[in-house]
């Protein structure tokens, strides 16, 4: 059981600008069950779920600009945490998530987020991405960063993607992913397809570095009307 509460406030910046925030609350409880597989599961094996009373805080803002007759969406920042009012769990705070989405040019888009634990741990991942795209080209890049828990260590991660269609029926496509904590690739794949009357015929090559690995597909796709 639960409820939601929002409200949506707008105010124009100037006549092409405006900028929206949208508070919110959400309340979510659940009691005490059982989760039952059927009416002769072992007792040992009942999956017990969680006690939860929880109030979340959300903030969502955004700016808006407009050209001519078209309104685009610019900016979006947004951020919910909250309090956890279990009667048998320790923490306190629910995760405190942050996300800001950025279009700073026409088919672009650049995306933050990060997730921090109040309850002592601290900050848990955070991760960026931008893409790029028009007639015949998309590229994308990527960081990961997620703190180590249970005795692994921290993670990063970097990734580079890029696609480019030409001569109308070839497609050439590269995907990376590099291991920063490790210092090393974790694989690079390369494709190409061709587009016929019928099919589309496709080739992949991947190195799987991180396993020193080598990995080939072919692949033959109809084509539908």
């Amino acid at each position: 059981a639960g409820f939601a509460l929002t409200n949506y406030r707008r105010f124009n910046l100037s006549n092409d600008v405006s900028y929206s925030i949208r508070p919110g609350l959400e309340f979510l409880e659940r009691g005490l069950g059982w989760n039952r597989g059927d009416a002769y599961s072992i007792i040992e094996h009942i999956d017990r779920e969680r006690d939860a009373r929880t109030l979340k805080i959300i903030l969502d803002q955004g700016m808006m600009t407009r050209n001519g007759r078209t309104w685009k969406e610019k900016l979006r920042v947004r951020l919910d945490g909250g309090f956890d009012f279990d009667r048998n769990g320790a923490e306190r705070y629910l995760p405190i998530v942050g996300k800001i989405s950025v279009w700073p040019i026409q088919n672009s888009s650049l995306d933050i987020g990060v997730t921090y634990l109040p309850n002592g741990i601290g900050l848990r991942d955070a991760w960026t991405s931008f893409s790029y795209s028009r007639p015949g080209v998309t590229i994308s890049s990527g960081y990961n960063y997620r703190r180590g828990d249970a005795g692994l260590k921290d993670y990063e991660n970097a990734s580079l993607g890029a696609l480019t269609r030409f001569a109308k029926v070839w497609e050439f496509g590269l995907n990376a992913s590099y291991n920063l904590t490790e210092q090393r690739m974790d694989f690079a794949s390369y494709n190409l397809t061709r587009e016929f009357h019928d099919w589309i015929i496709g080739f992949r090559i991947t190195d799987q570095k991180a396993v020193n690995r080598w990995d080939f597909r072919v692949s033959a796709e109809m084509k539908f009307p």
